[in-house]
């Protein structure tokens, strides 16, 4: 089943248009049907394929909410890619400002080591 999951969240992925700014700004003005009107060359499961998508990321917690809520912006992050390799090491306001391409990543595990506030992303 878990497979099969995969699969179509893999597939949603490749159909969705998440990562297009300008098409995501009139998806979230637009109803469906002025949206895709509007859009003729984009198909209504393309359209439904990233209102999955979307769906799904809103039900993950990724790094940018995560420190968001963490209320210490000048204390040190680190922030570690699944196979516990650090990809950034700052205090938490600069990795918000500099590494704005993680903030979507999803949060898997944190702790604190050696103070340190330690993020596990994938």
């Amino acid at each position: 089943m878990e497979v099969n999951m995969d699969v179509k969240k893999n597939k949603d992925e490749e159909l969705s248009f998440v990562d297009d700014e300008e098409k995501m700004r009139d998806f979230k003005e637009l109803t469906k049907e002025e949206f895709l009107f509007s859009y003729s060359y984009l198909t209504e499961e393309e359209y439904d394929a990233t209102m999955r998508c979307l769906k799904r990321r809103d039900n993950i917690m990724n790094l940018g909410k995560f420190l968001e809520m963490y209320d210490n912006w000048n204390g040190n992050t680190r922030v570690n890619d699944d196979e516990l390799n650090t990809i950034a090491e700052n205090t938490t306001f600069i990795i918000c400002e500099e590494r704005k391409e993680l903030l979507h990543r999803e949060v898997v595990a944190f702790g604190f080591y050696d103070g340190v506030l330690t993020v596990r992303i994938r």
